[in-house]
C-alpha cells in the first residue's frame, strides 16, 4: 500500500517550509481481510530531509475468528516519520 508524493519542490526550500498533502484513500487486501483507509498528511522540510505527520483512519472488514460472522474493525494511526537525505542520517 504505497502512495507516491512528489516532495522535490520542498527539498529546494529551507527548514520549516511545509505543505499539506491532498487527502487520499487506499484499499488493500491482506489474507482474507479487506482494508480501506484515508490519509490526511502534512510534509515539512527539516534540516535533514522531510518529516511526514498526520492521521490515517480506516476500517478492516474481516470474519470473526470464533464464529466467522462479518466484523468491521475501526483503524486509526498517527504518522510522524522523517525521511532523511543520504549523507545526513546520524546512526
Amino acid at each position: 500500500m504505497l502512495h507516491a508524493v512528489d516532495v522535490s519542490p520542498l527539498l529546494a526550500e529551507g527548514s520549516g517550509t511545509a505543505f499539506v498533502i491532498p487527502a487520499f484513500s487506499v484499499e488493500a487486501r491482506f489474507d482474507e481481510a479487506d482494508v480501506t483507509a484515508r490519509a490526511s498528511l502534512r510534509a515539512e522540510r527539516t534540516n535533514r530531509g522531510v518529516r511526514f505527520s498526520g492521521l490515517v483512519e480506516g476500517v478492516q472488514h474481516d470474519a470473526c475468528g470464533r464464529c466467522l460472522a462479518p466484523v468491521s474493525i475501526p483503524l486509526r494511526a498517527s504518522v510522524d516519520e522523517e525521511a532523511v537525505e543520504i549523507g545526513r542520517a546520524h546512526v
